[in-house]
């Protein structure tokens, strides 16, 4: 196993491993540290966003297919964002 292996799972799942640190650290410092009301529901909403913004900014399916699709909306009179994924 190298170093790279072990980065490609962090690096793919980094939001919800951020999140999930960031909640940890707010649960533990307004839950743990000084039990209260306010401190939890601070976690709960601090969950609740990540959560939302998840939902929200995640990638969904494409829908261009093909070569011929990509050359058609390169051009055509409105701004166009290409974003070229690869495994390697």
């Amino acid at each position: 196993m190298t170093l790279l292996d072990f980065y490609k799972p962090i690096r793919r799942y980094s939001y919800p491993l951020t999140a999930v640190l960031v909640v940890l650290a707010l649960a533990y410092f307004f839950v743990y540290k000084k039990v209260s009301l306010l401190g939890a529901v601070l976690v709960q909403a601090a969950a609740a966003a990540f959560w939302f913004l998840w939902l929200k900014f995640r990638p969904g399916t494409s829908e261009i297919t093909g070569v011929e699709q990509v050359l058609a909306a390169i051009g055509n009179g409105r701004p166009t964002f290409l974003n070229v994924y690869s495994n390697y």
